[in-house]
């Protein structure tokens, strides 16, 4: 998947239904690219130097990636009813994506660890 997808497919959830310029001097594609890099550090994925680039992540990391740039876009054009939404809905599926545990322990807490 390109950053180029990733942007379209924000832009499709926030209803734009049009096509993109993906030229390098559009200020509104660095603001996009910075975007699409914000939300890919948040979530540990490797950043993009332009949006004609591929990202490499994984489905699940892709769906969070697009709710993000979509609320960060729904945010830059001032729309405050559709922020809180993609806000609420990517605070939970990257809440789920990284609440991934790989250790689970069985520990009651003790005064000598400072847990009580």
């Amino acid at each position: 998947m390109k950053g180029y997808d990733i942007l379209k497919k924000a832009l499709l959830r926030l209803g734009f239904h049009g096509e993109i310029c993906v030229s390098a001097h559009n200020n509104d594609n660095l603001k996009n690219l910075e975007f699409i890099n914000e939300i890919a550090e948040d979530l540990s994925v490797e950043p993009i130097n332009d949006l004609s680039s591929e990202i490499t992540c994984t489905r699940q990391e892709a769906d969070v990636l697009c709710s993000g740039v979509a609320m960060l876009l729904s945010l830059d054009y001032g729309d405050l009813a559709k922020n809180r939404v993609y806000t609420a809905m990517y605070n939970a599926k990257r809440a789920a994506l990284l609440g991934k545990a790989s250790k689970i322990e069985d520990v009651l807490p003790t005064t000598e660890s400072g847990d009580v």
